[in-house]
């Protein structure tokens, strides 16, 4: 891979020159991170998070420069491929600022786990039927939650 040199202009410090390959530079992978992650909204499933990504910068007005937050913006994607969103407290629109995905340590003792973080089949079948002997969706909903919060 050869890293191109891009030259990128700062709202207040004038033009920077990175080395990276596209937004490489722009985000921060977490060494750290919990290690169950849902959506608060229509969540079902508790997943493993394999990767927690945090974006320290944003495009400016009409693209022309990159501005530092103060806060990061959070990411987590998990073992099975799923992306969640965490907070982003800077945003300009009220729904962003919200996380739309709970984060925690140790989930309740009757959580359903993801199969596929697992290694194993999914736990739902296609459609919206049960497969035979697991949990239904409605079950799975309740359910859902921790035992021990992130904050």
């Amino acid at each position: 891979m050869r890293l191109s040199t891009s030259t990128v202009k700062f709202a207040r410090s004038g033009v920077l020159t990175f080395k990276g390959e596209g937004m490489d530079w722009a985000r921060t992978v977490a060494k750290k991170h919990p290690k169950y992650v849902y959506g608060r909204r229509h969540g079902m499933l508790l997943h493993e998070v394999l990767i927690m990504e945090l974006q320290w910068w944003q495009l400016g007005d009409n693209g022309r420069y990159w501005v530092r937050m103060k806060s990061p913006r959070i990411h987590f994607q998990t073992r099975c491929g799923v992306f969640f969103f965490g907070t982003d407290p800077e945003s300009k629109y009220a729904r962003q600022r919200v996380a739309k995905a709970a984060v925690c340590e140790l989930p309740k003792p009757d959580a359903v786990l993801c199969g596929r973080c697992q290694g194993k089949e999914p736990i739902f079948a296609k459609g919206c039927k049960a497969k035979p002997g697991g949990p239904t969706r409605q079950e799975a909903r309740a359910r859902l939650g921790c035992a021990v919060e992130v904050t």
